[in-house]
């Protein structure tokens, strides 16, 4: 987050001295021994320009001055410029197995306090609503004192209306049905946006690889549901209804008649889904659980390939990331999820994608995996807080 501080105002009807004021905050932010004098001499900036714009910031608290730096001649001494890290903070909630799990986080991506509650599964929107409000305060509870609270940043998983802040449903907890945060903003105060887990992890790795920015990238999920995400050059792309990448949703084969927690039948997470492979999976392993991490652990057995479910279970995933390389044509596929944690499947998985796509893209694909589950959306819920906080204070204001 800190180092596109600087491309704040970029898209906007901006200012130069707005953008000067952006790239001084950013200097300082990212910058070691950081004085007005070495801003002013690394971004050729006029020094008094610079004094009255460090001198805002100083206002806003959301810089302060640190140890004087000797000056070998006589005259007033510099003061080291640092950011006031915890001046800004945003809470950001996101979706493990059945629990809730959430995060204060600084513009400096430090997590300054964690909390997470279980829900069960039987759960509907009332009861939702009441843990959910009382989770949310009481993380709010432990926001520093002088920080300021740029909202709740919330990915989940399932049907997700932005736009709207509606909740329409999902498989993990399929009592929930068209919930609206609005009531949960009103009881705890807080401003709350609501985006699917797929896409604040991939929004998370754009950030964070400059690379992805002039790329075509997939994220693909395959856990508890089976979804993807997908950016163009960096840019996220959505629908108005809730729903992008819903191939867990689709019929790969025409012979698969499951029924599916969306109500049709013969999606492909009725054959691959840990929630629809576990329960014939007890025939065999009867303490098994549909919790993410846990299987995991048990997709580490060393003879878990040879199981028919198994097997199964990838044939129609492998066929599935097949259809949606040749409808986007990505520069790199990300696979996340327990599955993309076992070595082995995810070499079968190369293997039967590079097999099944053109020859000519074959050696320009690339398929990586993303280890520890959904820890990308922790920071990729709250970037949009943030930037929208800091273009407000980044506007000069004299």
């Amino acid at each position: 987050m800190i180092f596109t501080i600087g491309e704040i105002h970029r898209g906007t009807r901006y200012r130069i001295k707005d953008r000067e004021k952006a790239v001084i905050f950013q200097e300082i932010c990212t910058g070691e021994n950081v004085t007005r004098k070495s801003i002013s001499h690394k971004l050729k900036i006029r020094p008094t320009t610079v004094s009255r714009l460090v001198q805002e910031l100083l206002d806003e608290q959301l810089v302060v001055e640190g140890g004087r730096r000797r000056v070998e001649k006589p005259g007033r001494p510099e003061f080291f410029l640092l950011p006031n890290k915890n001046r800004l903070t945003a809470i950001s909630i996101y979706v493990e197995g059945r629990k809730l799990k959430g995060q204060i986080v600084n513009l400096h991506e430090e997590i300054l306090h964690e909390d997470e509650i279980t829900v069960g599964e039987s759960v509907e929107n009332e009861e939702f609503t009441e843990l959910f409000s009382h989770f949310l305060i009481n993380i709010k509870s432990k926001i520093p004192p002088q920080s300021i609270l740029t909202g709740a940043g919330v990915s989940l998983v399932g049907t997700v209306n932005s736009k709207e802040n509606l909740w329409i449903s999902c498989a993990r907890w399929n009592r929930i049905n068209n919930l609206n945060f609005a009531k949960i903003e009103e009881v705890t105060g807080v401003t709350i946006t609501i985006k699917r887990a797929l896409d604040t992890e991939l929004k998370y790795r754009i950030v964070k690889n400059r690379d992805y920015r002039h790329k075509n990238i997939l994220l693909f999920h395959w856990g508890f549901g089976i979804g993807a995400s997908f950016a163009h050059r960096g840019e996220v792309l959505s629908s108005t209804i809730g729903r992008f990448g819903e191939i867990g949703h689709s019929r790969i084969f025409e012979s698969d008649s499951k029924p599916c927690r969306c109500g049709l039948t013969g999606c492909l997470e009725t054959e691959a889904a840990i929630w629809a492979i576990v329960p014939p999976l007890k025939a065999e392993y009867p303490n098994l659980s549909d919790d993410e991490r846990e299987f995991t652990v048990f997709l580490q057995l060393p003879e878990v390939l040879k199981n028919n479910i198994i097997a199964n279970a990838l044939r129609h995933v492998s066929a599935a990331i097949t259809i949606l390389y040749k409808i986007f044509y990505p520069d790199e596929i990300l696979l996340i999820g327990p599955f993309a944690e076992n070595r082995l499947i995810i070499n079968r998985l190369r293997d039967s994608i590079s097999s099944n796509i053109p020859t000519y893209a074959r050696s320009s694909l690339k398929i990586s995996v993303i280890y520890g589950g959904f820890k990308g959306s922790i920071y990729g819920n709250t970037y949009d807080l943030f930037f929208n906080e800091l273009r407000k204070l980044l506007i000069v204001k004299s």
